[in-house]
């Protein structure tokens, strides 16, 4: 945590696993500056309101300004940027 503090912002990457069937899906969201895990949750269901609201619990936690963002191009995930990110660069890997 105190990395994260003094480096002052927070470059996020995060992807998930969904293994289908019922089971639950496990995220993982890193800074991609500092190389270190910021979070890991498991979702039983996963929507962009959702997304964002992990997302906001981790910024809030480490309380420091996201700079960007990275993640793969799924659909919850543009559609979170889009509505609530638009402002904020993201890159699709």
């Amino acid at each position: 945590m105190e990395i994260i503090k003094k480096q002052g912002y927070i470059l996020l990457g995060f992807d998930g696993q969904d293994l289908g069937w019922d089971a639950p899906s496990i995220w993982c969201f890193m800074d991609l500056i500092s190389n270190r895990v910021l979070a890991t949750y498991k979702f039983d269901k996963l929507d962009y309101k959702l997304l964002r609201h992990t997302i906001e619990k981790i910024r809030e936690f480490y309380d420091v300004k996201i700079i960007g963002r990275v993640s793969d191009k799924q659909t919850l995930i543009t559609k979170c940027h889009d509505t609530f990110y638009p402002e904020i660069p993201h890159q699709y890997c």
